[in-house]
């Protein structure tokens, strides 16, 4: 229950910078949150040596929310990040390399669920426990990347990278994950008359030496070894382009678990026979193929399917319970029509299959007569049925696996029809969500509209999904059903001749509290001033 201080990943968006300067950001939101940052880039080099060096730095800092979740708990979703960026980049005879490190060090509240799927708070039923909290949580990313052309239609590209993260967890007590990867991916592409021809290899390594939450002081690793090949062709003097790929993943488990029930474990702890070592697991394959066809100046049609199967050899994820081999296929049937600058629309037809598709079924935990409650669709909070809450192991998530289909009509319609004034339409009907019906919405539509008049630039996004069911069976749990609006406006001014943009601007401005998939209550409406300086 709650949010997992492990999911997620970071995101780092960064840009080169095509001339000398930079810009200062200021903003300021809701529930005293202020975000700063400097980012600052300079051109190098001449004619045959060309080369930047480009910087940033950001702090974020916020106290969340100070109303309570309907199940009596805090949001618990205060946080104060201080991040830096620093990359560079060289192009001389051919080569293109890139280069870049990025570190933060931040802190931050563990986002208590909702009344559905139990607290990780500390309402009297849970005793003394408190709001779970990271810190630290320190990242640090090292990345090179690039590619040479070599002529005769030969380019090679290539990225190496290692990222390492150190996390301390506080529940009832101090826990560490610490993750370290190193990712190589290459290659190379052949350019001949109206084909591509694509070869390449992926290689990860992934160590967590310090065990992770529900899986404390067991270390894991694992190895990822990969290869992939795709071919494109263009007939009829373009009209007709065709493409396929094949892609095969090996992962080998240096330290892992055969069981993943955490504290549910069979006595043994650490010691137990369940947990193995270099075990080489099936291979998982994947395979697509697709076309372009221009039927007219204003219609093209399109065409894609692709298959993948990942050989589970009786994956095991508590004891008594083996999950069956996964198996996905899907195709798309799709018309995009490109008519005039302000009108250009898009149809597609999708459908995907998948057999044993895995899912998170319920939770197993101690409740509080001390007897095992086992893979109950939501955490019970009172009665003899509530947890008994010890620490972190004491709850564990159960799976099963269902045969699924997915399909549906997505319609896209995109345009401008101003100078600096654009908009774009999305709409998604599912009309056919066997086995997925309590975690897929029915319809999910949204609306952008740019526009631009004299100084000032008016943004806006409305996003509507219709109600569903979620993940649990609870009578009570449905998700969606809501409509979001977003809106900013920009001022555009200069001080003396430095530029200055002013921009008012506000979230979710229908206070719409929806919970998302896993059980995390949104924060409401958000408003805020944001300042963006140029030099």
């Amino acid at each position: 229950p709650g949010g997992a201080p492990v999911d997620g990943f970071v995101i780092v968006r960064t840009r080169k910078p095509g001339k000398d300067g930079g810009q200062a950001r200021l903003a300021l939101e809701s529930f005293d949150t202020v975000q700063a940052g400097v980012w600052a880039g300079k051109m190098l080099g001449d004619v045959n040596t060309k080369g930047y060096i480009a910087g940033m730095v950001n702090y974020a800092d916020t106290n969340g929310p100070k109303e309570k979740l309907n199940n009596g708990a805090s949001y618990n979703l205060w946080s104060s990040t201080g991040a830096g960026l620093l990359k560079a980049g060289l192009d001389t005879s051919g080569w293109l390399v890139d280069f870049m490190v990025y570190k933060d060090d931040s802190e931050f509240g563990i986002p208590n669920a909702n009344l559905h799927f139990g607290p990780t708070g500390n309402p009297p039923a849970f005793g003394t426990s408190g709001d779970w909290r990271i810190d630290p949580s320190k990242t640090d990313v090292y990345v090179v990347s690039g590619n040479r052309q070599w002529g005769g239609g030969h380019t090679t590209l290539f990225s190496l990278s290692a990222s390492s993260s150190h996390q301390v967890l506080t529940t009832t007590t101090l826990n560490l994950n610490d993750n370290k990867n190193l990712h190589l991916n290459l290659r190379h592409n052949i350019d001949f008359g109206k084909s591509r021809a694509v070869l390449g290899i992926d290689y990860q390594h992934w160590n967590n030496p310090s065990g992770m939450n529900y899986f404390e002081n067991i270390p894991r690793e694992e190895k990822t070894k990969g290869w992939f090949a795709q071919f494109e062709h263009k007939l009829f003097d373009g009209r007709l382009a065709l493409d396929a790929s094949l892609r095969k993943d090996t992962v080998t488990v240096v330290r892992g678990l055969d069981y993943y029930t955490a504290g549910a474990q069979p006595p043994g702890g650490t010691a137990s026979p369940l947990i193995y070592r270099d075990r080489k697991l099936p291979a998982a394959t994947f395979f697509s193929t697709g076309a372009g066809f221009r039927l007219t100046d204003q219609w093209k049609m399109t065409a894609r399917y692709g298959a993948n199967k990942q050989v589970s050899n009786n994956l095991n994820p508590m004891p008594g319970v083996v999950l069956g081999d996964d198996e996905q296929k899907k195709w798309e049937l799709g018309l995009e029509g490109q008519f005039s600058r302000g009108f250009n629309p898009s149809f597609n037809y999708f459908h995907r299959a998948v057999k044993n598709e895995k899912s998170v079924k319920g939770f197993t935990y101690t409740s509080a007569t001390a007897a095992t409650v086992t893979c109950r669709s939501t955490v019970a909070t009172t009665g003899a049925a509530a947890t008994r809450w010890n620490g972190t192991s004491d709850i564990t998530e159960c799976y099963g696996q269902d045969d699924t289909v997915r399909g549906g009509l997505e319609l896209t319609i995109n345009g401008a029809f101003a100078e600096r004034s654009s908009y774009r339409l999305g709409v998604t009907d599912f009309l056919n969500r066997t086995n997925v019906v309590q975690t897929t919405p029915k319809t999910v539509a949204d609306l952008s509209v740019t526009h631009g008049f004299g100084a000032y630039t008016l943004t806006s996004a409305v996003k509507y999904v219709t109600a569903y069911k979620g993940s649990s069976t609870d009578a009570g749990l449905y998700l969606g059903g809501y409509t979001r609006l977003d809106l900013g406006l920009g001022y555009d001014w200069k001080f003396g001749s430095t530029p200055i943009r002013s921009s008012i601007f506000g979230r979710n401005l229908t206070d719409k509290k929806y919970e998302t998939s896993n059980g995390v209550q949104d924060v409401g409406r958000v408003l805020g001033v944001e300042f963006l300086v140029g030099f």
